[in-house]
C-alpha cells in the first residue's frame, strides 16, 4: 500500500499544481492540460480498483479494472508519466528560447481565406450530416449512420466542428489586431451549428475541443473576465453542463452521488484500457509494438477519399485490444504502455513536454506582435496542442496524432504562414494594410 499511496500523492500534488496554473497563467499550458488528462483517465479508476470502491456496480465494466495488483500498475504508469512530462519541461527552459520566424498577418488575403475558410465549413457539415444520413444523423446519440458512407460521415462532422473551433479563434485573433472582432455572423451561425449538433447528438469531445481555442484567446485579453474568480465560474459551469449532456445520454436521474460519479465516469471507463493493456501484456496475449501505432498514425493522415482501404490497415492493431476497452474507449497512455512499458513512457512523455514548453513561447512579444498586425506561427500549434491534441488522449495514440496533423495542414492554409524577419526588427508589416481597411473587409 505504501508505494501506492505514494504514486498517488505524486499525481496528485502534480496535478493539484497543473489546476492552479490553469487558473493563473494568462495562457493555459499544454503540459498542464496533459497532466489534467492524463490524472482523468488513469486515477479515478486506479484508486477505485486499489480499494475497491464499485460505485452502485457501474465503475468496473471488466474483471481487470477491480484487480488490486493492475491498479498499482496503473498508479506507477500516470505517476512515472508525469513525471516525465515535466521533466521535459524543464529541460526546454534551460535551452535559450526559440526566435519566432513565421508568422501569419491581418492584410487582406487573410480575412479573405478566413471567410472563405467559415463558408467551406459549414458546407462541409452539411456535406457530413448527409454523408451520415440525415435521418441517422437527428436521431440522437446512440444511432449509427448508413453502411457506406457512415462512417466518413461522422469523420467529416466531427473534424470540421473542430476546425470550425481553430477559424473563430484565428478571427478573434483578427480582430484583436484591427480592432474589433470580424465576421460577426459567420462566428454566430458556427456556434449555433455546434451547439444543435451538442443537442442532437451530444457528443462532448468534438464540441469542447471546438469551443477551447475562441474561448482560451478571449480569456487571455487583459480584462476582468480573464481574472482568476471568472475562469472558475466558466470552469464550473462547463462541468455542469458536461454533467448534464452525460446525464441526458444515459438517461439518469441527476443527484449529487449520480451527479460525481458522471463527472468521473469517462475516465473510469476510458481509464480501462490501462490495466487492461498491462494484464494482456503480463499474460502474453499481447505483446509490445514497439512504436508501429506512431507510424500508423502518420498513415492515417491521409484522408479517405485518396485510400480508400487505409482503414484496414491503420485501424488493424485495434483487433488486438477488443475487450480492453468495454465501451470502445482507450487511452493515449495506455497505448504509449503497449509500445513499451516504462521505456516507451519516458520518451514519448519528455519528448511532449519539451515541445510542449517550446510552443508555449508564442506568448513572447504576443501583444505587440498583434498590435503590428503579426501571428506567431506558434499560436497555431498551440492551439491544436490544447485543442485537439490533448482532448483525443481520450481516443488513444492514431486519433490525436492524426488529427493534429489535418489541423496543422487546415491551419497553415487559414493563416498563410511564412518567414517574417520584419517582425523579428520592429520593422512594420510589409504587404500589410492598415487596420481600418482590413476591418473594413471583414464587416
Amino acid at each position: 500500500m505504501f508505494v501506492f499511496l505514494v504514486c498517488t500523492a505524486i499525481t496528485l500534488f502534480v496535478t493539484g499544481q497543473a489546476v492552479v496554473n490553469l487558473f493563473r497563467d494568462r495562457f493555459p499550458h499544454a503540459a498542464d492540460l496533459a497532466t489534467l488528462s492524463i490524472f482523468y483517465y488513469g486515477v479515478p479508476l486506479a484508486v477505485a480498483g486499489y480499494f475497491d470502491l464499485n460505485y452502485d456496480h457501474m465503475a468496473f465494466l471488466a474483471p481487470f479494472a477491480a484487480d488490486q495488483e493492475l491498479a498499482l500498475y496503473s498508479i506507477q504508469h500516470i505517476a512515472f508519466a508525469l513525471m516525465a512530462l515535466q521533466i521535459g519541461r524543464a529541460v526546454a527552459r534551460r535551452i535559450p528560447p526559440p526566435k519566432l520566424s513565421w508568422f501569419g498577418n491581418s492584410g487582406v488575403l487573410t480575412f479573405e481565406r478566413v471567410r472563405f475558410g467559415f463558408a467551406g465549413l459549414i458546407g462541409l457539415i452539411a456535406v457530413g450530416v448527409y454523408l451520415f444520413g440525415t435521418r441517422e444523423f437527428l436521431a440522437g446519440y446512440a444511432t449509427e449512420g448508413l453502411d457506406a458512407t457512415g462512417s466518413t460521415g461522422n469523420a467529416v462532422v466531427y473534424a470540421t466542428l473542430e476546425f470550425m473551433g481553430l477559424t473563430i479563434a484565428y478571427a478573434v485573433i483578427l480582430g484583436i489586431c484591427v480592432g474589433r472582432i470580424p465576421f460577426k455572423l459567420l462566428i454566430l451561425t458556427c456556434l449555433a451549428i455546434m451547439l444543435v449538433i451538442l443537442a442532437i447528438r451530444a457528443k462532448r469531445l468534438e464540441i469542447v475541443s471546438a469551443f477551447i481555442p475562441p474561448a482560451f484567446i478571449l480569456l487571455s485579453r487583459r480584462t476582468a473576465i480573464s481574472s482568476t474568480s471568472w475562469r472558475v465560474i466558466a470552469g464550473a459551469i462547463a462541468v455542469f453542463v458536461l454533467v448534464v449532456v452525460s446525464a441526458v445520454r444515459a438517461d439518469a436521474e441527476l443527484g449529487w452521488g449520480q451527479g460525481i460519479f458522471l463527472f468521473f465516469s469517462e475516465g473510469l471507463y476510458a481509464g480501462h484500457s490501462l490495466p487492461g493493456i498491462t494484464e494482456r501484456l503480463q499474460t502474453q496475449t499481447l505483446g509490445y509494438e514497439y512504436g508501429v501505432r506512431f507510424i500508423n498514425s502518420l498513415t492515417g493522415f491521409i484522408p479517405r477519399f485518396v485510400w480508400e482501404g487505409k482503414d484496414e490497415m491503420v485501424y488493424a492493431g485495434n483487433l488486438a485490444l477488443k475487450g480492453v476497452a468495454p465501451l470502445g474507449a482507450t487511452s493515449f497512455l495506455a497505448e504509449v504502455v503497449l509500445q513499451g512499458g516504462f521505456g516507451a513512457i519516458a520518451i514519448c512523455y519528455l519528448i511532449m513536454g519539451f515541445a510542449f514548453e517550446r510552443i508555449m513561447h508564442f506568448q513572447n512579444g504576443w501583444d505587440e506582435f498583434l498590435k503590428r498586425g503579426y501571428i506567431p506561427a506558434r499560436v497555431g500549434a498551440y492551439l491544436i496542442a490544447v485543442a485537439i491534441f490533448v482532448p483525443h488522449f481520450r481516443d488513444g495514440i492514431i486519433p490525436a496524432v492524426k488529427l493534429s496533423l489535418q489541423a496543422s495542414v487546415f491551419f497553415i492554409l487559414l493563416s498563410g504562414l511564412r518567414i517574417t524577419s520584419a517582425a523579428r526588427t520592429g520593422a512594420g508589416p510589409s504587404g500589410s494594410p492598415n487596420p481600418s481597411s482590413a476591418a473594413s473587409i471583414a464587416a
